[in-house]
């Protein structure tokens, strides 16, 4: 699994700010060698991607299959759609592909999810991947194949295990008026739609069949989150937003019947909570151990990136709570790489402040016990993570926040010389 969040990470933030110079589409250069690898396969935008004004035929889609993974072999299936043709538009148009996944082995087709929040809908947990084009002008047209979109069997959860029959729905949207898609539907108003057929084995259990320690799980979760909210004694409202909002994502693939039955559930949970917390009864280790005992892995990066969602209601990253969210992922075992990956996510995205004179040491995960040469080699690996995340990014506010974490770094350094 941490493998596949480091990959992940690159595909869902990969995107290609292009331009129009003449008939040349260009594209921007990975970063980093994971994006090398499985953001641009085999071969990039600017090495595939060209434009002509004649001489193309209609646009069409077929599916690649690469392995994408790390240096050291692991690697897991990746389906690049690729596309090739003529971009059927009349005015010169801000062109989007976007890839939802519906199952369609019974005789209705049903939505297909993910737990990985980047590869999900805005408003539901149903698979979907975007990718932005840039403007695009009449008569103009991919001449190679090129990726206009990516699937991943690893993180799909369809509605019931082994022999599944998904279909790729690709439609090419206006990024100005893009139409509304739900669960994987609707779409009208797309500038152009096909579809590609696949068959996959889904390995356990599908959504419809989930566990009862599954749904236990979640609202375990869902109480982890509304821990995090009420760490400083309160619930703000941009908190309760972010947990109704997971709420309402989570139950939206089910019937009316059935997502009524796991709102009442879901609300007497963060109820319960809520006042426990108030009334200093709450024992958030009997929580974590609980869902540590359930023992699944999805539940419980769920868990963590709910943790981290509230913490950013704010638009604050404060050190406190991400002490507690430590202290939460250490509970449940979830490999410090994984929290990594969304704690980096959440700090990039906010302000980082510091309220209590250990704040420096949460925020650089340092433990002041460490001797002076671990002390060291941990501030050297924090400077080059941070470092490589500011040359990496563009101008703005994400830049600033990798700039004063590396401000942190500095400091912290010459605290611990001078301690020294």
């Amino acid at each position: 699994m941490e493998g596949i969040l480091g990959i992940i990470g690159v595909i869902a933030l990969w995107w290609v700010g292009s331009w129009l110079f003449g008939v040349i589409f260009g594209a921007g250069k990975a970063t980093v060698k994971a994006a090398a690898k499985t953001a641009t396969g085999k071969g990039s935008f600017s090495d595939n991607m060209k434009i002509e004004f004649k001489g193309m035929g209609p646009l069409e889609i077929r599916i690649n299959e690469m392995n994408a993974g790390d240096d050291d072999g692991e690697g897991f299936l990746c389906l690049e759609i690729e596309a090739k043709g003529g971009i059927p538009i009349n005015r010169k148009t801000d062109v989007g592909f976007v890839v939802s996944v519906l199952d369609c082995t019974e005789d209705d087709p049903a939505p297909v999810l993910t737990h990985i929040d980047s590869f999900q809908e805005s408003m539901s947990v149903a698979y979907q991947h975007q990718t932005e084009m840039g403007e695009v002008d009449v008569n103009m047209g991919f001449i190679e194949w090129v990726r206009v979109g990516v699937v991943i069997p690893e993180i799909l959860d369809p509605p019931k295990g082994g022999r599944r029959e998904l279909k790729f729905v690709v439609r090419m949207i206006d990024l100005e008026d893009p139409p509304d898609i739900e669960l994987g539907f609707g779409g009208d108003g797309a500038l152009w739609t096909d579809a590609l057929d696949y068959v996959y084995h889904h390995e356990g259990k599908g959504f419809q069949e989930v566990s009862q320690e599954q749904d236990e799980g979640r609202v375990l979760s869902l109480r982890i989150g509304m821990s995090v909210a009420m760490s400083d004694g309160s619930l703000d409202d941009s908190e309760g937003k972010v947990l109704k909002n997971w709420v309402t994502r989570l139950i939206s693939p089910y019937s009316e019947e059935r997502q009524s039955e796991l709102k009442d559930v879901y609300n007497s949970a963060m109820k319960e909570t809520y006042q426990e917390a108030k009334d200093g009864s709450l024992v958030l280790g009997d929580i974590t151990r609980r869902l540590k005992e359930i023992d699944d892995q999805g539940l419980k990066l769920d868990a963590i990136e709910l943790a981290y969602q509230v913490m950013s209601a704010d638009g604050v990253a404060d050190s406190g709570e991400l002490a507690i969210i430590n202290k939460i992922a250490e509970s449940l075992g979830v490999d410090y790489k994984d929290v990594e990956k969304f704690k980096d996510r959440s700090i990039l995205e906010l302000e980082v402040t510091a309220t209590h004179e250990q704040s420096m040491e949460v925020l650089l995960e340092l433990d002041p016990s460490w001797g002076k040469e671990e002390i060291d080699r941990h501030l050297r690996d924090q400077f080059t993570r941070w470092n490589g995340r500011l040359n990496s990014l563009p101008e703005g506010s994400e830049r600033q926040q990798a700039q004063h974490m590396l401000d942190l770094i500095s400091k912290c350094q010459t605290k611990y010389d001078s301690d020294a």
